[in-house]
């Protein structure tokens, strides 16, 4: 399917999940994504074509709660237009270019469930972390190749839900790990390098 079969694929009212590959998803092409209301996820794999106004073709959506976008061209300013998404339960975001400052768009999201940020061209620290703390719904949290240490580790105390946490290629130590997992006992913190088959193509 190419990108202009979007056109088409908008006549099915009742579609409530849509898989997209590469070239498959434009900026262009999202725009008939405006018109499927019924829509609850949608996955865009490497979507290098897809930018920040690509994304704010979703914010319409009101029944969409699961979002993967990787290998993209976004940037903070397509986690501004997911604040207006309160439904989101998933947004698996690998791959693309995220800094401290775009992680207080996600602070509305009290819905999120799921939340995976790394593995890209990211400057996320340990102040990003900080936003995050009101998101306590969260059971897993991908933070892949950011930039925090042992020290922002402190702003996930609160996410008594969390149950997974990838912190492969940062620079946390095994310490720090350490005192996290005592806080929250049913936590299991991953450090490990990420595999070929990081994005199972389900949820």
């Amino acid at each position: 399917m190419t990108s202009e079969a979007l056109y088409y694929a908008r006549k099915f009212a009742h579609l409530k999940s849509l898989l997209l590959s590469g070239k498959q998803t434009t900026d262009d092409g999202l725009k008939n994504v405006r018109e499927m209301n019924r829509l609850e996820r949608i996955y865009m794999w490497d979507a290098n074509l897809v930018t920040d106004d690509g994304v704010s073709h979703l914010v319409t959506l009101p029944n969409l709660k699961f979002i993967l976008l990787s290998n993209s061209k976004i940037t903070d300013k397509a986690l501004e237009s997911f604040k207006d998404m309160p439904q989101l339960e998933t947004l698996y975001l690998q791959g693309n270019r995220f800094t401290d400052h775009g992680m207080q768009h996600l602070k509305p999201l009290t819905n999120l469930r799921h939340l995976s940020l790394g593995l890209g061209d990211t400057q996320i620290t340990d102040d990003g972390l900080a936003h995050l703390n009101e998101l306590t719904k969260l059971e897993s949290l991908g933070l892949q190749h950011t930039h925090v240490i042992d020290k922002g580790l402190r702003h996930l105390v609160g996410l008594t839900r969390l149950q997974i946490l990838d912190l492969a290629g940062t620079a946390v130590t095994s310490a720090g790990m350490g005192s996290l997992e005592n806080k929250l006992p049913n936590l299991e913190i991953s450090h490990d390098l990420p595999s070929e088959n990081e994005f199972n193509r389900s949820e």
